[in-house]
């Protein structure tokens, strides 16, 4: 359910918050944002490697602390930033999404009988996409209103006195408005990152409460959920 709410809701605001606040255009976009696929194909070899011999609770926890990282970096993103930090959160957070999804699948399965296995993982993927569809419409819409409140809190400042020579242009008004809601744009985005991380951050110690999965049983499910 985390994963899809992170994954999805994620990609459903870097691409806009590119294109739309930081005037890039589509092909430079998808360069930018595609190193997060990298980052989650390297993540899903190198778990195959660590699930046998480390407790998959570990790795889990491992991994939300760094999609956690990324997200903090992520709610320092400003309209000045350069192509660095959009590709370096991207990676880790592909990273850390990539090295939960198999030990959570280990953890699931291990203890549901092989009878309920296309039961599970169809209840499995199917709160994946829940997930990922709440996360879409809770992030857009906080995105949507936190755009106009900050919008109205940053406009309230802007008065025939404290900036008499831009109220006598119409043309610097719309200039400066859409500086504005540039700005205010920019804070949404950055709000609703930190919500994703406080989010991941207060999943952790959940962790505490699953059940270890046995080797054999998790390697054997994790070879039939990778099918």
């Amino acid at each position: 359910f985390l994963i899809g709410v992170v994954l999805f809701a994620t990609l459903a605001l870097v691409p806009p918050m590119l294109q739309h606040e930081m005037g890039y255009p589509v092909l430079l976009t998808g360069l930018v944002t595609a190193p997060r696929g990298a980052g989650t194909m390297l993540a899903m070899i190198v778990v195959g490697r660590l699930v046998g011999k480390f407790d998959a609770r570990l790795i889990v926890g491992v991994a939300l602390g760094m999609t956690a990282l990324s997200l903090w970096q992520m709610t320092q993103f400003d309209l000045l930033m350069n192509d660095h930090l959009i590709i370096t959160t991207g990676v880790l957070q592909g990273f850390g999404i990539g090295l939960a999804y198999v030990p959570l699948s280990t953890i699931a399965f291990s203890t549901l009988p092989a009878t309920l296995r296309n039961e599970g993982t169809a209840f499995f993927n199917l709160l994946r996409n829940i997930g990922s569809a709440i996360g879409i419409s809770v992030v857009q819409t906080l995105l949507t209103r936190n755009t106009q409140i900050m919008h109205a809190t940053l406009a309230e400042h802007i008065t025939p006195y404290t900036m008499p020579q831009v109220a006598q242009s119409h043309t610097e008004l719309l200039a400066l408005n859409g500086m504005i809601t540039r700005q205010a744009a920019m804070i949404a985005y950055n709000n609703d990152f930190k919500l994703m991380m406080i989010v991941t951050v207060s999943v952790i110690p959940l962790l505490l409460f699953m059940r270890p999965a046995a080797h054999q049983a998790g390697t054997q499910q994790e070879v039939a959920i990778m099918e």
